[in-house]
């Protein structure tokens, strides 16, 4: 099964800049903001790409 272990988005919609590493033995990875912080918008750029790789 493949996992992000890092992630980096730039200039994708409201998000100029962003780098996260997560801990390669870590089965669950959840994002928690307030409304607007831009969670669903990071879910969309990890959609955007993965489906690049389907097609």
């Amino acid at each position: 099964m493949a996992k992000i272990i890092q992630l980096d988005i730039k200039n994708y919609r409201g998000i100029e800049s962003l780098s996260l590493k997560f801990e390669r033995d870590k089965n669950l990875i959840c994002l928690i903001g307030r409304g607007d912080s831009g969670k669903t918008t990071i879910l969309d750029a990890i959609s955007s790409v993965l489906f690049l790789f389907i097609t």
